[in-house]
């Protein structure tokens, strides 16, 4: 049998510490409740950002 390892003292099992439910939760990027582009997008006009000239 292979050797047991022990971290903090309790033993480590590999891939069965935890569900793949909870891994792929872990993984998953959360969806931003708001649309960041739509609050650009109300005026029609360009950005224009005045910077000194040389």
């Amino acid at each position: 049998p292979p050797k047991m390892v022990m971290i903090s003292g309790a033993p480590a099992r590999g891939n069965a510490d935890f569900p793949p439910e909870a891994v792929q939760h872990f993984h998953e990027k959360p969806v931003p409740s708001h649309d960041g582009h739509a609050r650009s997008n109300h005026s029609s006009r360009s950005i224009h950002i005045q910077q000194p000239r040389k």
